[in-house]
C-alpha cells in the first residue's frame, strides 16, 4: 500500500500541474486576444504578468447600497480585519449606515442610494481580467485634494470597510492612471454619466420586471449587465449591482457594447420579478412609545433572543443530545430549562411598557409544543407578568418523535390580530409583514449561539436600538 505521505505528494503534484495548465491557458488566451483584434498597446511577457495599462476597455460597476448593507450586517469586520462579534456596533460606526437608513425612512434620498463599486479593466473576448498589476503608484487618500476627499466620503460611505482601497489595489493599479485620476473618473461616471435612475428611487421596497429595470439604464443588454442576489428561502431575487462597459477616447468616456457576454457577476433571472430592497429605520423606546395609539392594541413577542436569552438551555441540550432540533427529545429537555434563561433588558422594558398600557400580550414561539414544559412559568417569573396558557402559542408540533421546525408565524399573527410583533429573526419580520402587522426587530445578544437569519433592517422593518441587549 502507498503511504499517506506518498499519496499527499502525488495529489499536490496533480493540483500544481492543473493550476499551471490553467495559468498557461489564460496566458495563451490573452496573447491570442492581443494578437487578434486587441487595441491594447502592450505585450504580456513570459512571466505571464499583465502590466499596467494593458486592457481594451473597462467595466464600471455600481452597488445598490441597501443590498450591500444586508450582507455586511453579518459579515462586518473590525479595523483589524477580524470578524466582529458585535456587527451592529461596527455598522453604527460606519459613516453611511445610519445616515442612509434614517434618511431613507423619511423619504430623503439625498445620500446616493447607488454607490460605486469600481472600474474593472478587460480585454475584448478574453475570459481573464487584469488585476493586481505591478505598479509603483499608491492610494494615499490623505494626500488627495479636500474636495476629492469629500466626494469620496460621500460616494464610498464605508458600507464595506476599505472598499476604495481594495478597488485601487486590485483594479486601479492596472489602469496606468494615478489613484486620483482613477477615482475622479469613477466619480464622473457615477454622478454625470450614470446617476441612480428615478425609476429605482420610485420603486424602493417594491418588485419590478427585468425589462423595466433594464430600460431605466437604457434598455440595451449589450451595454448593461444587471446583477441579482437570489435568496432560496424566499424564492426571491434582489437587485444588487449594475455593470456597464466604457472606453476612454480622446479623454472622453464613451459607452460601448461589451456587456452581453460579461461573466464577472451573477446575473438576474429575466423571467422573475426583481425586488429592490428597502432599509429599515432605527428607533428608540421613546419613539416607539410616542408612535403607539391611545387605545389598547394586540402585541406579540418571540421568545428566544427576544424576551429570553436562552442560550444556556440550547447549548446544554445540544451538547447532551446532539444538535438535532427536529427530534422530540430535544424539546422535551429544552422546554424545561428556561429556569436557566435570562430575561433580556429590552424584553423587560417592552413587557413593562405594554402591561402599563393594558395591551393584549401574546407570546408566539417557533418552538414545538411538547407535554412537559415550564416555558410559561419561566416567562412569568423572569418578566414579572401573568401569561394565560391561551396566550402562549407554540408554532410547531411533534409527531412520532419528529417535530416540524417552521419559522413562519404568519397565520398565528393573523389569527390573534396582532398589531405589533417583536422578534430577532428575519422570519419574525417577514411573518409580521405577510400578516400586515408592524414588525419591530429586537437585536440579539452578541453571544447568542444563533447566527442565522439576522439581517438587521434588511426587510424595511423598524429596528429597536438597544445596545445593552
Amino acid at each position: 500500500m502507498l503511504s499517506k505521505y506518498v499519496i499527499k505528494v502525488f495529489c499536490f503534484v496533480l493540483i500544481s500541474l492543473a493550476c499551471t495548465l490553467k495559468a498557461e491557458s489564460n496566458y495563451k488566451q490573452a496573447i491570442s486576444v492581443l494578437d487578434k483584434g486587441s487595441t491594447s498597446p502592450c505585450t504580456i511577457g513570459k512571466d505571464k504578468i499583465v502590466p499596467a495599462g494593458c486592457y481594451d476597455y473597462f467595466v464600471f460597476s455600481q452597488i445598490w447600497a441597501a443590498e450591500s448593507i444586508f450582507h455586511d450586517i453579518q459579515n462586518t469586520k473590525d479595523r483589524s480585519g477580524i470578524p466582529s462579534d458585535k456587527p451592529l456596533d461596527q455598522l453604527q460606526r460606519k459613516v453611511g449606515y445610519k445616515t442612509l437608513t434614517n434618511q431613507w425612512a423619511k423619504g430623503d434620498y439625498s445620500t446616493p442610494s447607488m454607490i460605486p463599486h469600481g472600474l474593472w479593466f478587460n480585454f475584448y473576448k478574453a475570459k481573464i481580467f487584469p488585476s493586481k498589476c505591478p505598479s509603483s503608484k499608491k492610494f494615499e487618500f490623505d494626500k488627495f485634494p479636500p474636495k476629492l476627499q469629500d466626494k469620496m466620503r460621500k460616494l464610498y460611505p464605508q458600507l464595506t470597510y476599505g472598499l476604495d482601497q481594495h478597488e485601487w489595489d486590485k483594479h486601479g493599479v492596472c489602469s496606468d492612471w494615478s489613484a486620483q485620476t482613477y477615482f475622479k473618473r469613477i466619480i464622473k461616471l457615477h454622478e454625470n454619466k450614470l446617476p441612480t435612475p428615478q425609476f429605482i428611487l420610485n420603486n424602493i421596497g417594491k418588485s419590478v420586471t427585468y425589462h423595466d429595470l433594464l430600460t431605466s439604464y437604457g434598455g440595451d443588454e449589450n451595454q448593461v449587465f444587471l446583477s441579482c442576489h437570489y435568496i432560496e428561502e424566499e424564492d426571491k431575487q434582489y437587485f444588487s449591482q449594475v455593470a456597464t462597459s466604457w472606453k476612454l477616447t480622446n479623454k472622453k468616456l464613451i459607452r460601448i457594447n461589451e456587456m452581453s457576454s460579461y461573466g464577472g457577476l451573477s446575473g438576474c433571472d429575466k423571467e422573475k420579478k426583481i425586488h429592490i430592497r428597502k432599509l429599515g429605520k432605527f428607533i428608540d423606546l421613546k419613539q416607539l412609545k410616542d408612535s403607539l395609539p391611545k387605545k389598547p392594541i394586540h402585541v406579540g413577542f418571540d421568545i428566544d433572543d427576544t424576551l429570553l436569552f436562552s442560550e444556556p438551555g440550547f447549548s446544554y441540550t445540544g451538547h447532551k443530545l446532539g444538535f438535532h432540533q427536529e427530534k422530540k427529545e430535544f424539546w422535551e429537555l429544552m422546554n424545561t430549562l428556561d429556569k436557566y434563561s435570562l430575561a433580556t433588558d429590552i424584553g423587560k422594558k417592552l413587557i413593562e411598557l405594554h402591561t402599563q398600557r393594558k395591551d393584549y400580550i401574546y407570546i408566539i414561539t417557533a418552538r414545538p409544543k411538547v407535554k412537559k414544559e415550564d416555558v410559561r412559568k419561566a416567562l412569568e417569573e423572569k418578566l414579572g407578568v401573568k401569561i394565560s396558557p391561551k396566550k402562549l402559542i407554540f408554532a410547531n408540533s411533534c409527531k412520532k418523535g419528529i417535530c416540524t421546525l417552521s419559522h413562519n408565524k404568519t397565520k398565528f399573527i393573523k389569527n390573534k390580530k396582532i398589531d405589533i410583533y417583536y422578534g430577532d429573526a428575519d422570519a419574525d419580520m417577514t411573518s409580521a409583514q405577510k400578516a400586515n402587522a408592524r414588525g419591530i426587530r429586537v437585536q440579539r445578544a452578541a453571544n447568542s449561539g444563533n447566527k442565522h437569519g439576522n439581517h438587521i433592517g434588511g426587510f424595511g422593518e423598524e429596528v429597536l436600538f438597544n445596545p445593552e441587549n
